[in-house]
């Protein structure tokens, strides 16, 4: 809300600068974004008098005018065509400046001295373009500075005004505040009613079909104006605040609106059919041309303003093109109503048209304020267009919009603000707000606001009153009390933390990514069509095509991530993410699964001068999973060989089964990604379901004493069939149950000749070890052929010789 600093003290007598009025309301909850002098740049320009025109002698489009500036006559060189004798314009000096710069010297044009310049509205700043000189009232003061002439010795206040503070949409609401944070008198503008006409209910008839979109509507006729040019002192008025001059019934309107926040239409009364005015709800579908011309189509319930036979207005948006006033008007009927705010937003959201009118309709105007706003502006009108006002309004108000009465504690006060007012002070404020103070007892007053604040309904909403203008400044600041509950554990934040403790500790870095991607991406990871990661949930509004879905796995994320590395030259990554996917289980919500995700490529370690250790393989992102397993104490995973997984190397990647589940999967991705997504190199990945982690018991830690005795190891290799699994032959040491294996360790895979074909070898390391003795080689090789035997009887396993 842009206001005038000069009009607003029209309203209250104050001798606080714009700056000290700003710093006021900012502290009360008004804040003043920005203060603009109105008359900045401008220095050395006066009002001008024209005595003569004369033609330049050697210039066909150039004028030669000797202007009076009150003290001397000056010759001044001019290209403007509209001025004459006699006419007064602003006269920049030799050595005045102009917005923008401009600085103004005497100089020769085409063989004559010109002593200045005379300017126009462009020149000066006051609008974009201009045809010709600006012309000023004739009793403007000859040699009178011009900022004061005109009224650009003022200031502009930009006020951030919240959307629960309608009646700070106007001067008269700003005023209202300033009174109440300077305790001076509020003085309402002036209103000089003359009703010389006939009876108003003679001339037209208002009717309201639905009271619940529009509780009153009121209206006042003025017969015989003349369409004319606004005075000067309006049009400045209206620019000082944004609002572009047309003529001077419409500027009243504007005038009236920016003075006293009430929104009012004039329409031609000549053009209104059977002289009725109905207001009733739109039709589905009927179509209705606003006063720009556009032709709009209207839905059920937005609300229409019609004479006797067809829609006149779009009700607190925009008037029809089909009786507005032009050049031609003569009668003219002002409307003024209090129209249901959120009817007025919907129609300004859905037809995408905000005006200066819905967007004060539809925060709430004041019901009660109206009528003294059209007083004010059938005044005003009449005084500057003539004619004469019709005796009477018309009013039609079903039924009074009452306010709420607020109970409000004195020690309620005191509790939220850490204040210690007492009861006359917090009255006072009140008093000042100008709230209706309707009951009071010593601990408590009973409050009504005025209908011009619909935001006061509850005890909290005075609190606040109170506060902003007893001085956010004056309460002393104090920490709240706060009784901390520690709360339940959270079982997924903590296997989350454990899960992030484990990587970073193992050289990998966390990744934080959105949960939308590129459709693509699912075609770049191999995804068949009906594979369930295909559900996606679509965005209704996407930002970007990229950026349009909801992931449903976290790889795609990763594989960009890894892009965007190499691409800037770093090529041994390991990053990873803990977040959730969605995924589509047919109508209603998606469920939305925790997932844990890692990628790694590159070199295992460091490039030192005598690093040996090669770059990252299946078995490192494998073992990544053990430790994180091994961090959440789950035991007994087993990898089993996976052809299936459309995005990873089919002879490279296994399934993570944990409690006989599957938790996800791991391996190299495929070389058809890889070529997909433009990686020069490969990657390993590994993707797990926490959910199915949390639903398993952690194995409870167990104290072990160091051991006391030496282990003995024995090897063993055995030939197996190529489907045999690894798993399945530790399974059958680990259910002879012998207590002397104290490990089992897998150390060599081997297939080719001399093995047979569809078979292949794999060597394994047995430690053996007593807590109470140290074991004999009997003993050992006693226990180590009971093994050998197991696995020859129940996988028919041939012992390979060592």
């Amino acid at each position: 809300m842009r206001i005038s600093y000069n009009w607003l003290r029209e309203f209250v007598k104050t001798d606080l600068t714009p700056q000290q009025m700003s710093d006021r309301l900012t502290m009360a909850g008004l804040e003043v974004e920005a203060l603009e002098y109105l008359g900045e740049g401008i220095s050395g320009v006066i009002v001008g008098k024209i005595i003569s025109v004369n033609p330049h002698p050697d210039a066909d489009k150039l004028t030669v005018c000797d202007v009076d500036t009150g003290s001397e006559v000056l010759p001044i060189v001019c290209g403007a065509k509209n001025m004459k004798a006699g006419d007064k314009a602003p006269l920049a000096l030799s050595g005045a400046s102009l917005p923008g710069g401009l600085k103004i010297t005497k100089a020769k044009l085409r063989g004559v001295t010109s002593f200045g310049m005379l300017c126009s509205e462009k020149e000066l700043g006051l609008a974009k373009d201009s045809t010709g000189l600006m012309l000023l009232p004739e009793d403007a003061p000859v040699g009178e500075d011009i900022v004061k002439a005109i009224g650009l010795d003022d200031w502009a206040m930009e006020v951030n005004v919240t959307p629960n503070r309608p009646d700070c949409l106007s001067v008269l609401g700003i005023s209202r505040e300033a009174v109440a944070l300077t305790r001076e008198e509020l003085r309402m503008p002036h209103v000089n009613l003359k009703e010389s006409g006939g009876r108003i209910t003679d001339m037209i008839g208002v009717e309201i079909k639905d009271a619940g979109l529009c509780p009153r509507y009121a209206g006042r006729i003025i017969k015989g104006v003349r369409i004319a040019q606004s005075p000067d002192w309006m049009k400045m008025r209206l620019k000082a605040v944004g609002v572009r001059p047309i003529n001077n019934v419409v500027d009243v309107t504007n005038y009236v609106m920016m003075e006293m926040g009430q929104p009012l239409h004039a329409f031609d009364y000549d053009l209104l059919e059977d002289k009725e005015i109905i207001v009733r709800a739109a039709a589905e579908g009927e179509v209705f041309t606003t006063l720009d011309g556009t032709e709009r189509k209207l839905s059920d319930g937005m609300l229409l303003i019609c004479d006797g036979k067809r829609p006149v207005a779009l009700a607190g948006v925009m008037g029809g093109q089909n009786s507005e006033v032009s050049d031609g008007t003569v009668n003219v009927f002002i409307e003024a109503a209090y129209f249901n705010p959120s009817s007025i937003r919907r129609t300004s959201k859905k037809l995408g048209l905000h005006t200066e009118a819905s967007h004060r309709f539809e925060r709430g105007t004041d019901p009660e304020g109206l009528i003294l706003a059209l007083d004010r502006a059938a005044a005003l009108m009449a005084e500057l267009a003539g004619g004469k006002i019709a005796k009477g309004q018309a009013d039609e108000y079903p039924k009074r919009i009452e306010m709420p009465e607020v109970k409000v504690r004195v020690a309620k006060v005191n509790s939220i603000l850490g204040a210690d007012l007492d009861k006359s002070e917090i009255k006072d404020i009140f008093t000042r707000l100008r709230l209706d103070i309707k009951n009071e007892d010593s601990k408590t007053l009973t409050v009504e606001a005025p209908p011009f604040r619909p935001d006061l309904t509850r005890e909290v909403d005075m609190v606040e009153e109170v506060a902003r203008i007893h001085g956010y400044g004056k309460i002393r600041s104090a920490l709240p009390e706060y009784a901390m509950n520690p709360g339940a554990p959270d079982k997924i934040r903590g296997t989350s933390g454990k899960i992030k403790a484990a990587m970073l500790a193992s050289g990998y870095n966390e990744v934080i990514n959105y949960s939308f991607i590129d459709p693509r991406d699912l075609d770049r990871i191999l995804l068949p069509e009906d594979d369930y990661r295909r559900k996606v949930v679509t965005l209704r509004n996407p930002l970007t095509v990229e950026q349009s879905v909801m992931r449903t796995t976290l790889i795609p994320s990763l594989i960009g991530n890894l892009s965007w590395n190499l691409s800037r030259g770093v090529r041994d990554v390991r990053i990873f993410e803990i977040s959730k996917v969605f995924l589509s289980e047919g109508p209603g919500l998606p469920s939305e699964p925790l997932y844990a995700a890692a990628l790694a490529t590159g070199k295992r370690g460091e490039n030192l001068w005598d690093a040996r250790d090669g770059a990252i393989d299946f078995y490192d992102i494998k073992g990544m999973v053990d430790t994180l397993l091994d961090s959440l104490r789950i035991t007994g995973a087993v990898y089993t060989p996976a052809e299936e997984i459309p995005f990873l190397h089919p002879g490279k990647s296994a399934w993570i089964m944990v409690g006989g589940k599957g938790a996800g999967y791991l391996g190299e991705l495929h070389p058809g990604v890889i070529r997909a997504c433009d990686l020069p190199v490969g990657a390993y990945i590994f993707e797990l379901d926490l959910q199915s982690l949390l639903d398993l018991e952690p194995e409870p830690p167990k104290y072990s004493p160091l051991p006391r005795f030496p282990s003995v190891e024995r090897d063993v290799a055995v030939i197996v069939p190529e489907e045999v699994t690894s798993f399945s032959i530790m399974r059958v040491i680990e259910s002879l149950k012998i207590e002397l294996i104290e490990d089992i360790r897998l150390f060599d895979y081997y297939a080719g000749k001399p093995i047979p074909e569809g078979k292949k070898s794999l060597a394994y390391t047995i430690t053996y070890r007593s807590t109470s003795r140290t074991l004999t080689d009997e003993e050992v090789n006693e226990v180590h052929q009971a093994v050998v035997a197991a696995l020859r009887e129940k996988l028919g396993a041939e012992i390979r010789e060592q």
